[in-house]
């Protein structure tokens, strides 16, 4: 979505200096304070981690390695995005700081 594109480049260009590759976490479903986007042409969910996965890897100047980029679709806010990108992420990769 727009409204994370912004973040996004910054993450990219932060990448793009690095000499040893991090993982990157998209998190979000999306946000329980307004109506889900519904993509016109298959009517399913897009979900605003891996949309901003999606601009990662297609990132024009500073494209991320698409076997960095992870997304978690199942969070609705903050909370859960800390709760499910630690049960869904870093428990099971072992991943840390």
């Amino acid at each position: 979505p727009v409204y994370v594109q912004r973040r996004c480049d910054v993450v990219a260009q932060i990448m793009d200096k690095m000499h040893q590759l991090p993982s990157v976490v998209c998190l979000s479903a999306g946000t329980a304070h307004v109506p889900q986007y519904i993509t016109p042409h298959n009517g399913l969910p897009l979900w605003e981690s891996t949309s901003s996965a999606a601009y990662l890897m297609r990132h024009k100047q500073y494209p991320v390695p698409e076997n960095q980029v992870f997304a978690e679709t199942t969070s609705y806010d903050t909370i859960s995005n800390a709760f499910f990108a630690r049960t869904t992420m870093t428990d099971i990769t072992g991943w840390r700081r």
